[in-house]
């Protein structure tokens, strides 16, 4: 009931801190949401009779998800806690023409032997059946893989390309 120590929106610094009246600079990283609540209390009760204290997440923003391949905005993206594969990619904005919708998946764990898990995204989005619609945690990657004819095409492109440049002034002395 003190509006001088109450906050909508405490933000934690990047050194894991938050910075309250009375009690000074307290060390959040890597305690639960009960573990503050419990410290900030008992830090607040040498101030204040049976002070008050509600601790929850609202955002989490130095926590992240990554998408890659063939979608149209491969990128980081900010991890909120209730992210889906579906979620992760309408952020990326979809697949390009060249995705094989039937090789998603997501990738979990350590880089060098992750946890693969299948997305069946026929399955969610025509049938309605969200078994594979992963909920995702911090650092999953999920990878849409280009269509087999998608990699044939590339192997050209890198099988031509270096034709192309000796090429390109052959094209231009006969124009």
């Amino acid at each position: 009931d003190n509006e001088d120590l109450s906050g909508d929106e405490i933000i934690v610094g990047p050194d894991g801190k938050i910075s309250r009246p009375l009690i000074g600079v307290v060390t959040v990283a890597g305690k639960t949401v009960s573990e503050v609540s419990h410290e900030l209390r008992s830090l607040y009760g040498q101030y204040i009779h049976d002070a008050a204290v509600t601790v929850m997440v609202s955002g989490y923003k130095s926590k992240f998800v990554y998408v890659d391949g063939e979608v149209k905005r491969p990128g980081r993206y900010a991890y909120t806690g209730n992210d889906s594969v579906v979620n992760a990619l309408a952020q990326a904005v979809f697949l390009t023409r060249r995705a094989s919708p039937n090789g998603i998946h997501v990738a979990r764990g350590n880089p060098n032997d992750p946890e693969i898990y299948p997305v069946r995204l026929k399955d969610i989005i025509v049938d309605d059946d969200s078994r594979t619609n992963w909920l995702l945690e911090p650092d999953d990657i999920v990878y849409v893989p280009p269509s087999f004819l998608s990699r044939v095409g590339y192997v050209f492109e890198e099988l031509f390309f270096p034709l192309q440049s000796l090429l390109s002034p052959v094209q231009t002395a006969a124009s």
